[in-house]
């Protein structure tokens, strides 16, 4: 089995888990171990044998980078959901990825 780490993982209100990762380097396969963990440590050791499926809380995974994880996207934060493909209709609100850029944050204290 392939081992995950996580800084943190907390539940907030309604259940849901957040894990928190930052990350300093941008090493090859990191956009993948993002998913890995949020599907992994958070997710699937929900349930023990015979559970409900219903039983899943939304796992949230918030990812604060010291990098460019987006390039051409201005944006500090970024929000990722499943969606169908086309018309961007969601498919389920369980699993939602955010990444922090912290890079593209360029705010002086006075502007906070």
């Amino acid at each position: 089995m392939k081992d995950s780490y996580l800084d943190v993982k907390a539940t907030i209100t309604g259940n849901k888990t957040v894990i928190i990762e930052m990350q300093v380097l941008n090493v090859l396969g990191f956009e993948k171990r993002v998913l890995y963990n949020a599907a992994d440590i958070a997710f699937s050791i929900q349930l023990r044998l015979g559970e409900d499926y219903t039983l899943l809380n939304p796992v949230i995974a918030l990812t604060i980078t010291d990098f460019d994880m987006f390039e051409g996207n201005n944006k500090v934060i970024s929000r990722y959901r499943l969606k169908e493909k086309d018309d961007l209709t969601d498919y389920s609100d369980d699993i939602e990825l955010v990444f922090v850029e912290l890079p593209k944050f360029n705010k002086q204290l006075s502007e906070l």
